[in-house]
């Protein structure tokens, strides 16, 4: 079985960003701005608003943070995905049809596309993003680079290398998925 690791720096990096829009919105509500030309009651929703996205945000970093730090497993069934908040879980090697590197406003992930759509979406807990993700990118599935400790490339030239081998793939060992 293959691990891939999330990158503990970045998320740090992401979770120290998420804390400073936080409290730029506690700024906010507490003592507005007033040299700026909208009022002080926009300047308090925008805090409000602040506090409440990055506080999830950071709280959903932390957990990530503090966790088992797991992202990607590889083992002689397929792959397990756990690198985001709308990971997709297990994936079989037979059920994957395409893996590619994707680019969009910057943010880097893999893009995997499976054979059958409508059975991902079924077993998946967050099935309406992995449409939006399929329907917007041509890929269901998204593993975010941002989250894991190498290139998006490198994870693609690994997962097409057990893809293509049958026997490779019987000595990676196997991972139970918890229900």
């Amino acid at each position: 079985m293959i691990v891939i690791r999330s990158s503990r720096l970045k998320l740090f990096a992401l979770f120290v960003g998420s804390a400073a829009f936080v409290a730029a919105g506690f700024w906010f509500v507490l003592y507005p701005p007033l040299t700026l030309t909208v009022g002080p009651n926009v300047l308090c929703a925008i805090g409000v608003a602040s506090i409440l996205f990055f506080g999830l945000m950071g709280g959903i970093l932390l957990k990530r943070l503090l966790g088992h730090g797991i992202a990607v497993i590889l083992d002689r069934k397929g792959l397990v995905d756990n690198s985001s908040g709308i990971s997709a879980g297990r994936i079989s090697w037979d059920e994957i049809l395409e893996v590619a590197p994707v680019e969009s406003s910057g943010a880097r992930f893999l893009g995997i596309d499976v054979r059958d759509r409508e059975k991902l979406y079924a077993r998946v807990r967050h099935p309406k993003m992995l449409r939006f993700n399929a329907d917007t990118y041509r890929y269901p599935v998204h593993i975010p680079e941002l989250t894991l400790d190498r290139k998006v490339e490198d994870l693609a030239r690994l997962i097409e290398q057990y893809r293509g081998d049958r026997l490779a793939r019987e000595t990676l060992g196997e991972f139970d998925v918890p229900e």
